[in-house]
């Protein structure tokens, strides 16, 4: 089981990746099992629609994610009917 601690989310304004249309990095702090894990999230929108995901934590290894426009309205529509 883990619970959230604190979360900092940092806008970044001075994009230079092509096809990379505005960015965010979010720091994540958790409890999981009483041990302190830090992740960090950085979401990415691109110009096609789609938006590319990557995660790491202090524990382990990178993942990534990207997204086709149609998945990402998808994922917002199902949740703004929630």
């Amino acid at each position: 089981m883990s619970s959230h601690i604190d979360t900092e989310i940092e806008h970044t304004t001075d994009v230079t990746d092509d096809g990379v249309v505005a960015e965010f990095t979010a720091d994540e702090l958790f409890d999981f099992h009483g041990e302190r894990v830090a992740r960090e999230t950085t979401v990415a929108l691109l110009e096609d629609g789609g938006v590319h995901i990557s995660q790491a934590t202090d524990q382990g290894p990178h993942d990534s994610l990207t997204l086709s426009e149609a998945v990402a309205d998808e994922l917002l529509r199902e949740r703004e009917s929630e």
